[in-house]
Protein backbone atom coordinates (compact mmCIF):
# COMPACT_ATOMS: atom_id res chain seq x y z
CA UNK A 1 0.00 0.00 0.00
CA UNK A 2 1.32 3.42 -0.98
CA UNK A 3 0.35 6.94 0.10
CA UNK A 4 -0.40 9.32 -2.72
CA UNK A 5 -1.44 12.96 -2.89
CA UNK A 6 -1.05 16.01 -5.10
CA UNK A 7 2.41 16.60 -3.65
CA UNK A 8 3.75 13.25 -4.89
CA UNK A 9 1.39 12.37 -7.76
CA UNK A 10 4.14 11.89 -10.35
CA UNK A 11 6.27 9.83 -7.95
CA UNK A 12 3.30 7.55 -7.22
CA UNK A 13 2.59 7.15 -10.94
CA UNK A 14 6.21 6.12 -11.50
CA UNK A 15 6.08 3.72 -8.55
CA UNK A 16 3.01 1.89 -9.89
CA UNK A 17 3.82 2.13 -13.60
CA UNK A 18 3.45 -1.30 -15.16
CA UNK A 19 1.25 -2.63 -12.37
CA UNK A 20 -1.49 -4.76 -13.88
CA UNK A 21 -4.31 -3.69 -11.54
CA UNK A 22 -4.63 -0.80 -9.11
CA UNK A 23 -7.15 0.10 -6.46
CA UNK A 24 -7.39 3.56 -4.95
CA UNK A 25 -8.74 3.86 -1.42
CA UNK A 26 -9.81 7.43 -0.75
CA UNK A 27 -9.34 8.48 2.85
CA UNK A 28 -12.28 10.85 3.13
CA UNK A 29 -13.15 12.70 6.32
CA UNK A 30 -14.92 10.92 9.17
CA UNK A 31 -15.98 8.17 6.77
CA UNK A 32 -17.43 10.53 4.17
CA UNK A 33 -16.32 11.18 0.59
CA UNK A 34 -14.12 14.25 0.08
CA UNK A 35 -13.59 15.88 -3.27
CA UNK A 36 -9.89 16.58 -2.71
CA UNK A 37 -9.20 12.84 -2.45
CA UNK A 38 -10.93 12.18 -5.76
CA UNK A 39 -8.97 15.03 -7.38
CA UNK A 40 -5.68 13.64 -6.05
CA UNK A 41 -6.53 10.19 -7.42
CA UNK A 42 -7.36 11.87 -10.74
CA UNK A 43 -3.97 13.61 -10.69
CA UNK A 44 -2.16 10.29 -10.21
CA UNK A 45 -4.23 8.59 -12.91
CA UNK A 46 -3.65 11.53 -15.28
CA UNK A 47 0.11 11.16 -14.73
CA UNK A 48 -0.14 7.46 -15.58
CA UNK A 49 -1.98 8.35 -18.77
CA UNK A 50 0.67 10.95 -19.64
CA UNK A 51 3.30 8.22 -19.17
CA UNK A 52 1.53 6.08 -21.77
CA UNK A 53 -0.26 3.65 -19.48
CA UNK A 54 -3.31 2.02 -21.06
CA UNK A 55 -5.94 2.83 -18.44
CA UNK A 56 -9.11 0.78 -18.18
CA UNK A 57 -10.80 3.04 -15.67
CA UNK A 58 -14.07 2.28 -13.91
CA UNK A 59 -16.61 5.08 -13.59
CA UNK A 60 -15.15 6.44 -10.34
CA UNK A 61 -11.65 6.58 -11.83
CA UNK A 62 -12.98 8.20 -15.00
CA UNK A 63 -14.87 10.77 -12.91
CA UNK A 64 -11.74 11.47 -10.85
CA UNK A 65 -9.70 12.07 -13.99
CA UNK A 66 -12.39 14.31 -15.50
CA UNK A 67 -12.74 16.34 -12.30
CA UNK A 68 -8.98 16.71 -12.09
CA UNK A 69 -8.64 17.78 -15.72
CA UNK A 70 -11.41 20.39 -15.28
CA UNK A 71 -9.78 21.90 -12.20
CA UNK A 72 -6.11 21.25 -12.96
CA UNK A 73 -5.22 24.92 -13.41
CA UNK A 74 -6.91 26.04 -10.19
CA UNK A 75 -8.07 23.30 -7.79
CA UNK A 76 -8.75 25.96 -5.14
CA UNK A 77 -11.66 27.31 -7.21
CA UNK A 78 -13.48 23.97 -7.04
CA UNK A 79 -12.38 22.90 -3.58
CA UNK A 80 -13.05 26.24 -1.90
CA UNK A 81 -16.74 25.34 -1.99
CA UNK A 82 -16.20 22.13 -0.02
CA UNK A 83 -16.80 21.68 3.68
CA UNK A 84 -13.36 20.24 4.47
CA UNK A 85 -11.48 23.00 2.61
CA UNK A 86 -13.49 25.69 4.39
CA UNK A 87 -12.99 24.00 7.76
CA UNK A 88 -9.20 23.79 7.35
CA UNK A 89 -8.92 27.38 6.15
CA UNK A 90 -11.18 28.46 9.00
CA UNK A 91 -8.70 26.86 11.41
CA UNK A 92 -5.97 29.09 9.99
CA UNK A 93 -4.43 26.35 7.83
CA UNK A 94 -4.76 28.14 4.49
CA UNK A 95 -1.03 27.94 3.74
CA UNK A 96 -1.02 24.23 4.61
CA UNK A 97 -3.95 23.67 2.24
CA UNK A 98 -2.17 25.66 -0.45
CA UNK A 99 0.95 23.49 -0.06
CA UNK A 100 -1.05 20.25 -0.05
CA UNK A 101 -2.58 21.23 -3.40
CA UNK A 102 0.84 21.90 -4.95
CA UNK A 103 1.60 19.17 -7.43
CA UNK A 104 4.72 17.04 -7.72
CA UNK A 105 6.89 18.77 -5.13
CA UNK A 106 7.90 15.50 -3.45
CA UNK A 107 9.68 12.62 -5.12
CA UNK A 108 9.05 10.11 -2.37
CA UNK A 109 6.25 7.61 -1.94
CA UNK A 110 5.55 6.31 1.56
CA UNK A 111 5.04 2.53 1.57
CA UNK A 112 3.24 0.64 4.33
CA UNK A 113 5.60 -1.57 6.29
CA UNK A 114 4.86 -4.82 8.14
CA UNK A 115 4.39 -2.91 11.38
CA UNK A 116 1.60 -0.88 9.73
CA UNK A 117 3.52 2.39 9.58
CA UNK A 118 4.29 4.16 6.31
CA UNK A 119 7.91 4.97 5.53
Amino acid sequence: MLLGAFVNARAVAHAVQGTEALAFVLAGTHGAFTLEDALAAGAILARLGEMGAALEADDMAAASIALYECSRDNPHRLLSKTRHYQRLCGLGLTEDVRYCLTEDVLGTVPVQQEDGWFR
